[in-house]
């Protein structure tokens, strides 16, 4: 079954790989400012802040999560190819805004069957989320030099986008199901432990939304300052490596330093890392800090995942890593999209970067605090 859901990751993140780096420089090719990109991907992300807990309260209800999941990978492609033929801004946010509902719960319904398929080996988790990661480098590499030789037309871009997460909808539908999951009836005394699970989302948010400048204008800002399609992937691709690298051997790190402990190291090196970018680094030292990303976003993500998982009583699975998806991804990259458009042009890029930087060290701060309430049994009632 791992390979099922390797193989459901490594499309999810395909697609990814696609949209992060390539959908600005097509949104600015429309005629977006930077102001109007920012929005058009904040769009995106406010549909995961606010409907992932009614996807995730759905989710805990069905017996059979991987229909909701593959009808939404489709439904979510689709949104994707209609944006081919929407000309107008309204139309491009109208597209965008659909393809944010429908891409709500593929990553918490993702982790959550992960982690029931896991079962008592959490440290697995990393080996099978890095396909994702590999999907990710393969699908940002393949396209960058197609960019850099301009042999794709925006039709075909956007296409691409879209066609992972048609085919991850025909994956989705061999993943295995949750074993022995509990009846709605059976799970109605359990409740989440609201401070220590709001403590750990808050210190993700800050660490995620850090990501935001990075996720909207990296592109832009290495085309700006002439650096090849090719490059750019290159850049893009080496730092996911460093992500799949560092997910591969997650369980062992984290079995060595503790979940709590590399919760907090992975912010502190995100501040580390954006603070470098703030410098205005050059080509070499931005290698550098790609090789970051395997712990500023690899290693906070897969701590996140299992700290979320530990805290969520049975019955309540899809729930937590719904509440983790709508705020520490969707509502924090969302916001920092918003901000990092409406303030480009005021702070520049290396501006934006050192904001990213503060908002990292603000979360490990968060992250730190949140020791004494993570050995607390899910299910208990704060």
């Amino acid at each position: 079954m791992a390979w099922r859901l390797a193989g459901f990751y490594f499309l999810l993140f395909a697609y990814l790989g696609v949209f992060l780096p390539w959908l600005p420089p097509l949104l600015r090719a429309r005629g977006l400012d930077a102001a109007g990109i920012g929005l058009a991907l904040a769009t995106v992300q406010i549909s995961r802040f606010l409907l992932p807990p009614v996807w995730g309260l759905l989710a805990d209800r069905l017996r059979h999560p991987r229909q909701l999941l593959a009808a939404a990978s489709v439904l979510a492609g689709g949104a994707l190819f209609a944006l081919a033929w929407a000309a107008s801004p309204g139309l491009i946010f109208a597209c965008l805004a659909l393809h944010g509902f429908f891409l709500v719960p593929l990553f918490p319904l993702a982790e959550t069957l992960t982690m029931a398929a896991l079962g008592g080996r959490p440290q697995g988790y990393g080996r099978i989320r890095l396909w994702g990661s590999v999907g990710f480098i393969v699908a940002s590499l393949s396209l960058g030099m197609g960019v850099d030789l301009e042999g794709l037309s925006e039709p075909v871009m956007v296409g691409l986008m879209g066609l992972p997460l048609v085919l991850g909808a025909v994956m989705a539908l061999g993943l295995p199901a949750p074993v022995g999951a509990p009846t709605p009836r059976a799970s109605a005394g359990t409740r989440l432990p609201r401070v220590a699970l709001a403590m750990v989302i808050i210190a993700a948010g800050l660490g995620q939304g850090a990501h935001a400048p990075y996720y909207t204008f990296f592109t832009l800002q290495l085309r700006e300052a002439g650096v090849s399609g090719t490059v750019t992937g290159l850049l893009w691709g080496w730092g996911v490596a460093a992500e799949v690298a560092v997910m591969a051997v997650s369980g062992l790190l984290i079995a060595r330093l503790g979940l709590h402990t590399a919760f907090v190291l992975s912010l502190l090196v995100g501040g580390v890392r954006w603070g470098l970018y703030a410098s205005g680094p050059s080509l070499g030292w931005l290698v550098a800090g790609q090789a970051l990303h395997g712990i500023s976003f690899g290693l906070l993500h897969v701590s996140t995942i299992r700290l979320v998982d530990q805290l969520s009583p049975p019955g309540r699975k899809a729930l937590g890593q719904s509440l983790v998806s709508a705020f520490a991804y969707g509502g924090a990259i969302g916001l920092g999209s918003l901000l990092a458009g409406r303030q480009q042009v005021a702070l520049g890029y290396q501006g934006l970067f050192a904001c990213a930087a503060v908002a990292s060290l603000a979360g490990a701060l968060v992250a730190a605090a949140t020791r004494g309430r993570l050995g607390r049994p899910a299910g208990s009632r704060e």
